[in-house]
C-alpha cells in the first residue's frame, strides 16, 4: 500500500534445514503413538526480499533496486510455550544488480521486531518506510566511491580486524563495532584479488565503496538470522573508514 502503482519483481524466499516437529496437542504423546495428523514440518529460518523495479539507479557504475524484505526465525521462539511476543526482522535498501549485495544503514532495518499480531508488522513496516530516505541514503552509498583505498591500506584494515577480535573488553568499547567473524575477513580478503565486480582487477586501489562490497559479500554466508546485521555492520564500517581516510573521524584512525 506505501509504494502503490510502483512495479514489483519477483519474491525470492530462502529457508534454512527442515525441522521434524508435532503439533501442539501431540507433545505428550510417545514417538510410536504418533499418527500423521500429529506430525508437522517447518523451517528453522527463513527469508525474503522482492525489489521494486520502478526503483531503479545508477550508483558508481552499478545498477541498483530497492530491496524490501523480511526474516523470521524460529530458533528464537519457544513454539509449544504460551503466547507470546514473536520476533521478526524486516528491512529496506539498495541492492547491487550484479551480484545481489544489500547494502542496509541504520534507518533500513527494524532490527529486532517483537509483535503479538499481523497488525503490528503492519504499522512496523510503515514507519520503517516512512522513516527511510532512499535519495539521502543513495547520496551517502555513492560517495564512498570518492575515497580510495590503497594496497597497503587495505592490508592494515584487513590486520586491524584479524586483531579486533582478541582485544579486550575495555578497548573494544573504545572501538567502533565491527560484528565480523573470521570466516568474513577470510572471504572478503579473497575478493580483494578474485571477485570480478569489487576486487582489484589490476587497479593500483579500491575505493570505499569496492570495501563494502566485498564485506557484504562475505557477509552473505552467515545465517539467515545473522546477515542483516552484518549487512549494516559492512556499511557502517565502510563509512568510518571513509571518515578516518577524510580525517572526520580520529578514533576509526586510531583503532583501524
Amino acid at each position: 500500500m506505501y509504494f502503490t502503482g510502483e512495479n514489483f519483481g519477483n519474491t525470492e524466499i530462502r529457508v534454512s534445514h527442515k525441522i521434524l516437529g508435532r503439533v501442539p496437542g501431540a507433545l505428550t504423546k510417545k514417538k510410536e503413538e504418533l499418527k500423521p495428523e500429529d506430525e508437522t514440518i517447518y523451517y528453522q529460518r527463513m527469508a525474503f526480499c522482492f525489489h521494486i523495479k520502478s526503483m531503479s539507479r545508477m550508483m558508481n557504475g552499478e545498477e541498483v533496486h530497492l530491496c524490501i524484505g523480511g526474516v523470521r526465525s524460529l530458533n528464537e521462539e519457544n513454539l509449544y510455550a504460551r503466547k507470546s511476543p514473536e520476533k521478526f526482522k524486516i528491512f529496506i535498501g539498495w541492492r547491487v544488480k550484479v551480484c545481489s549485495n544489500m547494502m542496509l544503514t541504520n534507518d533500513g532495518l527494524t532490527g529486532r521486531l517483537e509483535v503479538m499480531s499481523d497488525a503490528d508488522i503492519y504499522s512496523s513496516a510503515l514507519r520503517l518506510f516512512q522513516d527511510f530516505k532512499p535519495d539521502q541514503n543513495l547520496r551517502l552509498l555513492e560517495n564512498l566511491g570518492r575515497t580510495k583505498i590503497s594496497q597497503e591500506r587495505f592490508c592494515q584494515i584487513i590486520g586491524r580486524l584479524r586483531l579486533y577480535q582478541a582485544l579486550p573488553a575495555s578497548q573494544l568499547r573504545e572501538l567502533p563495532k565491527v560484528i565480523l567473524g573470521d570466516s568474513n575477513v577470510n572471504a572478503a580478503t579473497k575478493g580483494y584479488i578474485e571477485n570480478p565486480n569489487f576486487g582489484l582487477r589490476g587497479r593500483d586501489n579500491i575505493s570505499c565503496w569496492n570495501l563494502m562490497q566485498l564485506l557484504n559479500d562475505a557477509a552473505k554466508q552467515s545465517y539467515i538470522d545473522k546477515f542483516l546485521e552484518r549487512n549494516q555492520n559492512c556499511t557502517d564500517f565502510a563509512v568510518g573508514i571513509q571518515k578516518a581516510l577524510n580525517g572526520e573521524d580520529t578514533r576509526t584512525t586510531d583503532g583501524f
